[in-house]
């Protein structure tokens, strides 16, 4: 399916579509850098579901991430985090959208992600991150 010129983009120029974007959706960023010399562009989307989620049933737990390359003429790559239910249904907790896999880059958001978690319940963390 192609969208042309819907209500989804914003702006003809990607980044300005994205800030506008981004300003108008505040209370589901979690984390976000624009492009930069020295920086990568960075997105980090949760909703308060998600979080809540997230605290629920990713605490001392596995979550998980699926990532899919080709997003729109970007090809930045979309980061799906997931835990995984009482049932082992797993639920979309967050998503990232990033052409970063470097270390220091990927801690930016999870900092700021697990202490999202960490303000609704202190001391939640995952297995194997101390």
């Amino acid at each position: 399916m192609i969208i042309k010129r819907s209500t989804h983009e914003l702006d003809r120029d990607d980044q300005a579509s994205i800030r506008m974007w981004v300003e108008r959706n505040k209370k589901s960023i979690f984390f976000y850098q624009d492009t930069s010399e020295m920086d990568p562009f960075i997105l980090g989307i949760q909703t308060e579901w998600q979080l809540q989620q997230m605290v629920r049933f990713g605490r001392h737990n596995l979550v998980a991430a699926d990532s899919t390359f080709g997003i729109k003429k970007l090809k930045y790559p979309l980061c799906t985090l997931l835990v995984f239910d009482s049932r082992h249904h797993a639920l979309p907790v967050a998503w990232i959208i990033t052409p970063s896999v470097v270390k220091s880059d990927m801690s930016k958001w999870t900092k700021a992600l697990f202490g999202r978690a960490q303000s609704i319940e202190r001391g939640w963390k995952i297995n194997g991150c101390d």
